[in-house]
């Protein structure tokens, strides 16, 4: 996922979480972003949960505030990370725990 930064105020990235396939039960997984080249805190907003997919379902969202700025930079990356599945159905397993966000570099020189 990418998101072009801005050169003020804030905007929301969001990542969608996918299911091969609905299934029958509640799903729950935790998730919690991590700094790479973005900085958390002054790039994008920490952001931890649980996201639950209830039951018929086939996707969630998990949105992460991105912080704009006049600097100019490099593209940045941050990480959203799955841990912790709880479901009653031994069919479901995590098969990439793993998302990055690129936050693309909104200014310009002048």
């Amino acid at each position: 996922m990418s998101i072009a930064e801005g050169n003020s105020g804030t905007q929301t990235l969001t990542f969608t979480v996918s299911l091969s396939q609905p299934v029958d039960t509640n799903i729950s997984v935790d998730y919690a972003t991590a700094s790479n080249t973005a900085t958390s805190g002054s790039d994008f907003t920490t952001t931890t949960g649980t996201l639950t997919i209830n039951a018929g379902q086939s996707s969630g969202t998990i949105s992460v505030t991105i912080s704009g700025d006049a600097t100019v930079e490099l593209d940045e990356t941050f990480f959203v990370n799955l841990s912790h599945l709880i479901a009653s159905s031994r069919d479901v397993s995590l098969t990439d725990n793993q998302a990055t966000g690129t936050i693309t570099n909104g200014s310009k020189e002048s």
